[in-house]
């Protein structure tokens, strides 16, 4: 009896290890839907897909991400938003190596409003300025602590951040319209000045804010900002079968570890995140692209 328990749990234990080697490769695209009293019926419709945490590098191929970016643009977003965390060295956080030929990838993106971003922790420790300069070289927008509009038909949405740099906020035109993006970056490793993102919005302004890091949702208290993309969590990655307990969570800081949350001031939506960490295993936080599809109550 005891031996056949035996076995049965080491087939078991031999599935799981199965199982969370093989997930990082279990792509899915996560379809939200985001109906907002503030977004226009001009914007009604309108994609974005956002890409958090690809870790690119030792873990994550140059290649792979090539197929990453070929995925994004067969989703057809009018917008491409990135959350962070784009490059990992599992010998060295502070290696650069990966900044340049993984970043390089973005410039085949395909969105006719743009590509914008913030950085992550990983960014930041392989080189602020480096990061920021690969992904200007990709045609990306960092959005770090700047914000734009962009308006579509004679209305207008912001989806506004904060992050690094302060930058004073830029104008994108699209079909007579404009809408107003802005981002917001890593919590631990860069500064956050949400001003550039609401000091021109309105309360009946759609305002979306990027950050990299979760926590900034918990802390935020401006009822101007209406949704708040985040990754950096990877969903816990290697969780039991989808949970983790309180106590670890608390240690780590995390009450949002994946999903829509509806916080005080704003909803909050955490993606799971496209690389891993540490290991490459994932167990029942499968790797994700979230497409965001605005409609109006209008």
């Amino acid at each position: 009896m005891v031996g056949r328990l035996a076995r049965v749990l080491a087939v078991f234990v031999l599935l799981c290890l199965a199982w969370a080697f093989f997930e990082p490769y279990w792509l899915r695209v996560n379809e939200v839907v985001v109906v907002d009293e503030d977004v226009p019926p001009a914007f009604d419709g309108v994609r974005m897909v956002f890409v958090s945490d690809i870790h690119c590098g030792d873990l994550y191929s140059p290649g792979r991400m090539r197929e990453l970016v070929g995925l994004i643009n067969s989703l057809r977003p009018d917008i491409v938003l990135l959350g962070g965390d784009y490059t990992y060295s599992i010998w060295d956080d502070d290696d650069p190596a990966n900044v340049g030929p993984c970043l390089r990838e973005f410039s085949n993106l395909t969105a006719p409003l743009g590509v914008y971003a913030v950085l992550g922790s990983h960014d930041n420790w392989a080189g602020h300025d480096m990061s920021m300069e690969a992904l200007a070289d990709a045609g990306v927008k960092v959005l770090d602590n700047s914000a734009e509009w962009v308006v579509l038909n004679g209305s207008r949405i912001k989806i506004g951040g904060v992050g690094d740099v302060g930058k004073k906020a830029n104008w994108l035109s699209f079909r007579d319209g404009r809408l107003k993006l802005g981002g917001f970056s890593d919590l631990w490793n860069g500064s956050q000045d949400i001003t550039p993102t609401v000091e021109d919005a309105g309360e009946g302004d759609f305002v979306m804010l990027l950050a990299h890091d979760p926590r900034f949702a918990e802390r935020l208290d401006n009822s101007k900002v209406d949704l708040v993309l985040s990754g950096h969590t990877h969903g816990g990655q290697v969780t039991f079968f989808g949970w983790l307990p309180d106590t670890l969570l608390r240690l780590k800081g995390y009450s949002n570890l994946k999903g829509v949350y509806d916080m005080e001031h704003a909803r909050l939506i955490v993606t799971t995140g496209v690389g891993t960490g540490g290991l490459p295993l994932r167990f029942f936080a499968r790797p994700e692209v979230v497409v965001l599809t605005l409609r109006s109550k209008n």
